[in-house]
């Protein structure tokens, strides 16, 4: 028969039971979490669940309202590995251990303390790490955790307001560290096994499932304690065309040394996965949206400036998103998605910050549609590169001017959602000159009339070439661009009014490119020297407007 049913319903655990009846609550108790506790363990939970329980039973143990697991390190700092209604003071949070607080007291020398309540003192050196306090609270136990006969942490239990603390909560709390240490040593076995059957064999990172977990686990923690959580979804740009070319082998040895990259690019505490083929994801606590759309655009920058594996341009797209857009974790994967499919959709190379202006949401048909129109697009800008790769001086032409008529629009006060289709637009803008025989298009002598004609003609076929893949006023974009403010431009010889905005700012975008470009007929002109020329333009070759967002730019 058990303890709890010999004492038969009629016990009441609440204020005024007898010694005897509270002590064998009090085993009951610690029988309930150890078992919790071992259970926890035979799933091989993660290290960082099973800290947190700990915490939670620890406190609940003690009957006081928080409880921390602490984990000394050898740089005299200790870090919460897990912790329990702490507030602000959470997981991941440093403590120095050179003040008089209890845990730093049980590291110097390996016996319970009483803690003031903070877990820190409140001086410290410059530089040091930050105190962590819970202001006028009564105070609260830290007990040593031993594994393997080493010193390797702190139990800690705060108590709030009036909570009283029992005499005997230190010797209660040893026993139980004691038995902690145990589960510890047994977690951390259980985590060696673990990390086997949740990493990506080939990169060593976090496989899919085991990230997903991870997001889920941190959006919930994150929610509970009112922090930011941000997530970068990316993909390798066309990484399907390096294994088509150069085998299977040198794709995985691109993958792994694109690991190594974003890990590099990390920060303690940021969760690293490999979700797919090229497909990696980057989770981070305490991190705004903003925060980490500068991580990825430095991760872009580092792909672009370096080599990786066999291939001499890689890029990568990514999409990001925070909780401010999110209530779980299966919403936050869906935004952080679509935004990385704008990116994708916008060329590819960049990265999106989710926001409901930019990234709206899609039906089936409308995303295969969506679809489908990519797909072409990036048909017609295998022959745009084309175009540009004939001139190599004039190689990522295109790319250069997308850049810059981003910018352009973004001056002039272009929505978010507009200056990604120019930017579109200007990356096909020349796909038209593919109709154009080389001895005319790179004729190093000048054109005869006819085939001047001839070269005229490719803004108007660019653009219905484009028509199944863009807008029609992104065409119209494209149709426009050699058009000229004062009428003598081609193909409609149109003016003023007449010439869209968009097709004004691309103009402006093309010429900036082609002065302040080195090629074999021509040197490239200094920024100040460049935009001095097309301000005096203005109103003739180009659009005042145009030239007013080109001198806030540059």
């Amino acid at each position: 028969m058990s303890i709890s049913r010999a004492l038969g319903p009629e016990v009441s655990w609440a204020a005024g039971r007898t010694p005897t009846e509270a002590r064998v609550r009090e085993l009951l108790d610690q029988q309930a979490a150890l078992r919790e506790l071992a259970v926890a363990v035979g799933e091989m939970r993660a290290p960082e669940v099973i800290y947190e329980l700990v915490a939670k039973q620890a406190a609940g143990i003690a009957g006081v309202d928080s409880g921390a697991v602490v984990r000394f390190r050898v740089d005299s700092v200790a870090e919460v590995v897990g912790s329990w209604r702490m507030g602000s003071r959470h997981t991941g949070s440093l403590i120095p251990l050179d003040g008089t607080a209890g845990v730093a007291i049980v590291a110097r020398t390996g016996r319970p303390a009483r803690t003031n309540g903070s877990l820190a003192s409140s001086e410290h050196k410059p530089g040091a790490h930050q105190a962590l306090t819970w202001g006028s609270s009564p105070g609260g136990v830290a007990v040593p955790i031993r594994v393997r006969r080493e010193l390797w942490g702190s139990l800690l239990v705060v108590a709030r307001g009036e909570e009283p603390i029992p005499p005997d909560l230190e010797e209660r709390l040893a026993i139980f560290a004691d038995l902690v240490g145990l589960a510890i040593t047994n977690t951390d076995a259980s985590a060696r096994l673990l990390a086997q059957a949740t990493s990506d064999p080939l990169t060593g990172l976090l496989n899919h499932r085991a990230f997903q977990e991870r997001v889920e686990s941190e959006v919930g923690r994150a929610q509970r304690y009112g922090r930011p959580l941000a997530l970068v979804l990316l993909d390798l740009d066309y990484f399907k065309c390096i294994n088509d070319a150069y085998g299977h082998q040198a794709g995985d040895a691109v993958l792994m040394q694109a690991a190594r990259l974003l890990e590099g690019g990390g920060r303690a505490g940021d969760v690293l996965g490999r979700i797919g083929g090229d497909e990696f994801a980057l989770l981070l606590p305490e991190t705004q949206a903003e925060e980490a759309l500068v991580i990825a655009e430095r991760w872009a920058a580092e792909f672009r400036a370096a080599p990786v594996g066999v291939a001499a341009h890689l890029t990568m797209s990514a999409g990001v998103c925070d909780l401010t857009h999110a209530n779980g974790s299966k919403e936050l994967l869906r935004l952080a998605d679509g935004a990385l499919y704008w990116a994708k959709s916008q060329g590819r190379d960049t990265v999106v910050l989710y926001s409901p202006e930019v990234v709206y949401e899609l039906s089936d048909s409308d995303r295969a549609d969506r679809l489908q129109r990519l797909q072409t697009f990036m048909s017609i800008r295998s022959l745009a590169r084309s175009i540009d790769a004939k001139d190599h001086p004039n190689e990522e032409h295109s790319e250069r001017v997308a850049s810059i008529v981003r910018r352009l629009a973004e001056a002039a006060g272009w929505p978010p959602v507009q200056v990604a289709q120019l930017g579109e637009a200007a990356l096909i803008h020349d796909v038209g000159k593919i109709c154009i025989p080389d001895e005319v298009l790179l004729k190093p002598a000048p054109l005869t009339p006819d085939e001047y004609e001839l070269v005229k003609a490719h803004a108007a076929l660019g653009a219905q070439m484009a028509r199944d893949a863009l807008s029609d006023e992104q065409a119209l974009w494209m149709e426009q661009h050699h058009e000229r403010f004062d009428g003598n431009g081609y193909p409609n010889a149109l003016a003023g009014a007449q010439i869209s905005e968009g097709a004004g700012l691309l103009a402006l975008a093309d010429s900036w490119d082609v002065m302040t470009t080195a090629r074999s007929y021509s040197p490239s002109k200094p920024e100040r020297e460049a935009l001095a020329e097309c301000l005096s333009l203005a109103g003739s070759q180009f659009s005042p407007a145009a030239c007013k967002a080109l001198e806030t730019i540059f």
